[in-house]
């Protein structure tokens, strides 16, 4: 099998080009990314890549602040980039792995952020492809992934942005009350999960999955605070299309080859704390 990883040098295409890499000596990678000069956005560069089976599509913006702020690099990077991901899936008649968001789902308003909003068209970009193309896929709306070396701000990843700011005595700024909550994956059991569905593809194809940390993983920001000891915060406004609690329903995804956490969340950032 010829996989092809895009952000292979992102947040989780790190670590799972690593494990890929390690285990799986007779899957052939490769990895594209715009840190090494290889954008997405790039159709014509994109239409040159040859022989591929299998594409794990995680290159994106992948900020809600941001999104709001810089409206168009959300729309270039996570809209054009994934058209052009089913064009290239179209031309090899490749399989694909989307890693989608939990955030494509509107809060409680009926509203999302303009992140949510791109990460969802790109599920109905591939969707469509498969009624019209044959393309076939899986799609994860993953919760919050945190875990050592993500590259965080109080902009994006905010349980290890937490972690690092209790590290280094920064000051937290917390949008809304603190209260919001969230079921937290830690990245071994994100990884783990996309490994699964390369060498299982045929198991998990044609579906939506939701995949988070579940219930037992759920959190909030407070909590994860008292759990760092660490005071040194304040309170901001709420983010635009912010849901105030969110807990992912993992039994689909489980259903299918038995895929749990298997890291919690104080493990997982005791984990984070010594490694990030």
């Amino acid at each position: 099998m010829r996989l092809l990883i895009t952000g292979h040098q992102g947040f989780i295409g790190t670590h799972l080009f690593k494990k890929i890499k390690q285990d799986h000596s007779d899957i052939e990678l490769i990895g594209i990314d715009k840190k090494s000069g290889f954008d997405i956005t790039d159709y014509e560069k994109l239409m040159t890549l040859q022989h591929i089976d299998l594409i794990v599509h995680l290159a994106a913006t992948c900020s809600s602040a941001k999104s709001i702020t810089d409206t168009k690099s959300d729309f270039t990077d996570n809209v054009i980039g994934s058209f052009n991901i089913c064009e290239c899936a179209r031309k090899h008649k490749a399989g694909i792995v989307y890693v989608s968001s939990c955030k494509v789902q509107p809060n409680e308003k009926g509203s999302r952020a303009p992140y949510g909003l791109s990460k969802y068209v790109g599920e109905l970009y591939i969707e469509e492809y498969s009624k019209d193309f044959g393309i076939e896929y899986v799609i994860n709306r993953f919760g919050t992934v945190y875990g050592p070396g993500q590259d965080v701000s109080p902009e994006s990843g905010w349980l290890t942005w937490f972690i690092q700011a209790s590290k280094s005595g920064k000051k937290i700024t917390i949008n809304g009350d603190g209260k919001q909550s969230r079921d937290v994956l830690f990245i071994d059991n994100c990884v783990r999960l996309l490994e699964d569905q390369i060498v299982n593809f045929d198991l998990y194809k044609g579906e939506v999955y939701d995949v988070g940390g579940g219930p037992e993983n759920e959190v909030t920001l407070l909590q994860v605070l008292g759990h760092l000891d660490y005071d040194n915060y304040d309170f901001g406004p709420e983010r635009i299309g912010d849901v105030k609690h969110f807990v992912s329903d993992n039994k689909k995804i489980t259903s299918v080859n038995g895929w749990k956490p298997k890291i919690g969340w104080k493990k997982g950032i005791e984990i984070t704390k010594i490694n990030n």
